[in-house]
């Protein structure tokens, strides 16, 4: 078994476009960069970009998600970026109190000659200790790829401003 250590850092910001209403879902864009911050053998050593189209949908108590984008990953020796695609269903549930379940499967294109595609399937619990902080944590098991069979995470969340709400509160703005 491998300790646990830091590997890669990355940053983002994700924009709902709007809302869902009715039969309409919501639909938000994200950006995520990927720094080069670990060592070596644990990152992989060049920046990274992703970019996703969001479109989620609650029925009830019931919150689905699909999640299309593609990320442009940097070239360490070579320079430049290969770029590969991103794919993701997933689907989350309250269950009691404060804490929640979520469930996906998720995975990339072929970056490469040398990189194959990859498929995951997430199990996790979320604890919201506010609406804009959430603690998870749990397992990727990898179908299949040049993956670790076997990964558990812990992480937060947390949402530093709704700009969306915001911009329609603006005196301005038109509904």
């Amino acid at each position: 078994m491998r300790a646990a250590r830091p590997g890669d850092s990355g940053a983002g910001f994700k924009f709902k476009l709007f809302p869902q209403r009715k039969a309409r879902p919501t639909l938000a864009v994200l950006y995520v960069a990927t720094l080069p911050t670990a060592r070596p053998e644990l990152g992989y050593g060049a920046m990274a970009h992703l970019v996703q189209i969001l479109v989620s949908k609650d029925f009830g108590k019931h919150h689905f998600d699909v999640n299309e984008g593609v990320q442009f990953v940097g070239r360490p020796q070579l320079g430049g970026f290969d770029r590969r695609y991103f794919t993701a269903l997933s689907y989350s549930h309250p269950l009691s109190g404060k804490w929640g379940y979520t469930g996906e499967i998720a995975g990339f294109s072929r970056q490469n000659a040398t990189t194959p595609a990859t498929m995951t399937l997430l199990n996790a619990a979320t604890y919201s200790l506010s609406p804009r902080l959430v603690l998870d944590a749990g397992a990727y098991i990898a179908v299949y790829g040049q993956l670790p069979r076997f990964t558990a995470f812990a992480g937060l969340t947390y949402s530093i401003a709704n700009l969306y709400h915001l911009r329609s509160r603006h005196p301005s703005s038109k509904n």
